[in-house]
């Protein structure tokens, strides 16, 4: 189902469009597509969105870059990145830093459990607003969205997917 796009895909809305900016709250993100389609607009040629969440210190341009050499037919590429710069602090960098992003702070760095609880909370909850935008605004099923993470892109990614149960349950993660 999943590669061939045999799987059923009644029940949703007839027409898949592309993400666009904006979509992700941290606007750290890149999309990407084959046959390509501009954000927002129609996807049809395609059944399947792998997110990708990266992991610690690395920018969400390298895991597209190894979404885009996966080459998975009938699959779209979404990669976001972390909500926190490389000092863990929210927001973008300014210009002079490196775009490295992250999802949490480590333990070895001296973040307390609460800390990295509550940056786990904030980059789940971002990932997941993006996820919603998906189904409301773009016309995505969510059982057409796959969820792949790497390293704290992975817990945020298995968090994610914990949260969403029931009629917001993912089609993989």
């Amino acid at each position: 189902g999943f590669l061939d796009g045999t799987a059923d895909a009644s029940g949703g809305n007839a027409v898949r469009c592309a993400p666009c900016d904006g979509d992700y709250d941290a606007a750290f993100a890149e999309f990407f597509c084959l046959p390509s389609c501009a954000p927002g607009e129609p996807c049809e040629a395609v059944q399947n969105i792998f997110v990708m969440l990266h992991g610690d210190y690395d920018e969400h341009f390298n895991f597209a870059k190894f979404g885009r050499m996966l080459n998975l037919p009938l699959t779209c590429i979404w990669s976001l990145g972390g909500t926190l710069d490389e000092r863990g602090r929210p927001g973008r960098p300014k210009s002079d830093e490196r775009d490295e992003r992250r999802w949490m702070v480590s333990e070895l760095e001296g973040a307390e459990a609460p800390t990295r609880a509550s940056q786990l909370a904030h980059a789940s909850s971002a990932v997941r607003r993006a996820l919603r935008k998906l189904r409301d605004e773009r016309g995505w099923d969510l059982n057409r969205v796959h969820l792949f993470g790497f390293s704290d892109g992975g817990t945020v990614a298995l968090d994610v997917a914990a949260r969403m149960t029931g009629t917001e349950r993912l089609g993989g993660c």
